[in-house]
C-alpha cells in the first residue's frame, strides 16, 4: 500500500501541467500494525467482558453450593432446609438473569435490570444467609442487627446484592483465620437514604493500593480478578449513590455504601 506525498508539477508556457514529480511512501506496514492494534484492543475488550461475566457468574453460584451443603448439614440433623433451598433458588435465578443480559448485550446493554421497592434488611440478610457455611468454617462471628424500619430503596435488587455480596465476601477473604463481620444500617437525612458499612477485623489494605483500589483489574489476591469493587462503585453511582472506603493497617476496613432513600417515601412525608 503506497501514500502519495510531496506532488509538484510542471506547466507550459499557457499554465497547463506537462510533467508532474512525486514521491510515494510504502505504508504497509503501518496499516498492517494499526490493523493488528486495533485487533489486540478488541481482543482485550473481549477478555475483559469475559472476565467480568465470570466474576459476576460465579459468586451466585458459590453461593448455590454454600446453600446446599448448609441442607445436607440442616437434613442430616433432622432440621428444616426449606431457608436454604430458597436462598439457592434465588441465587440460581440471579445466575440466569446475569447470563440472559449478557446475551442481550448487544442489542442494547444497561448497567442494570428493572427497578423495584426493595428493603435493604432483607438484601442484607439473603447475603448472610449465602455466605453463612464460610463464615461459620472461617470461625467469623457476624453481628447484623437491623433497624426496626428502613426506608425503601429504589433499585434493580439483583445488582444492589451482587455489591454486597462483592463486599462480604472481601472482608471475609481478609480474615481467614477468624474475627469479627460487623454490618450497620445508619439512616440519613441531608440528604435521604441509607448508609451501610461492613467493618471487617483484618489486616487492612496496603496504602499502595488504596489509590486505584475502584479500578479495574487492581487486586492483590492470588487468584482474584480485580473486578468486583469496580463493578460494585458502577452499579451504586448508577444508582445516585456512592461508596467509600477507610482502612487502618492492623485493625480492619469499612465499606460504606450510601444509596437514596425512595422517592415514594419522601412524597409520602409531603403529604
Amino acid at each position: 500500500m503506497d501514500r502519495i506525498r510531496d506532488v509538484i508539477s510542471a506547466r507550459d508556457a499557457s499554465g497547463a501541467p506537462v510533467q508532474c514529480v512525486g514521491a510515494a511512501e510504502d505504508v504497509t506496514a503501518q496499516h498492517a500494525a494499526q490493523v493488528a492494534l486495533i485487533r489486540a484492543e478488541r481482543l482485550a475488550d473481549a477478555g475483559r467482558l469475559a472476565a467480568s461475566f465470570a466474576h459476576e457468574i460465579n459468586n451466585p453460584l458459590q453461593g448455590v453450593l454454600g446453600c446446599l451443603s448448609l441442607m445436607e448439614e440442616a437434613l442430616a440433623q433432622g432440621h428444616d432446609a426449606s431457608r436454604f433451598l430458597d436462598v439457592a433458588q434465588q441465587e440460581v435465578r440471579r445466575a440466569v438473569r446475569v447470563v440472559g443480559q449478557l446475551r442481550d448485550l448487544g442489542r442494547q446493554a444497561r448497567t442494570t435490570g428493572e427497578r423495584v421497592d426493595i428493603d435493604l434488611r432483607d438484601t442484607i440478610t439473603r447475603v448472610l444467609a449465602v455466605t453463612e457455611k464460610r463464615s461459620a468454617e472461617q470461625q467469623v462471628h457476624v453481628t447484623w442487627a437491623p433497624p426496626e424500619s428502613m426506608p425503601l430503596i429504589e433499585a434493580d435488587g439483583d445488582a444492589i446484592q451482587q455489591v454486597f455480596l462483592n463486599l462480604v465476601l472481601n472482608a471475609l477473604d481478609a480474615m481467614p483465620d477468624g474475627g469479627t463481620l460487623t454490618i450497620q444500617a445508619t439512616p440519613t437525612t441531608a440528604p435521604e437514604g441509607m448508609c451501610i458499612a461492613i467493618t471487617d477485623s483484618g489486616p487492612g489494605i496496603d496504602a499502595d493500593l488504596l489509590p486505584r483500589l475502584f479500578e479495574s483489574f487492581a487486586t492483590t489476591k492470588p487468584d482474584g480478578l480485580g473486578l468486583g469493587l469496580y463493578i460494585s462503585r458502577n452499579i451504586i453511582e448508577h444508582h445516585g449513590g456512592h461508596i467509600t472506603v477507610e482502612t487502618h493497617t492492623g485493625s480492619g476496613t469499612t465499606f460504606s455504601v450510601w444509596l437514596p432513600s425512595h422517592p415514594a417515601d419522601q412524597r409520602s412525608a409531603e403529604q
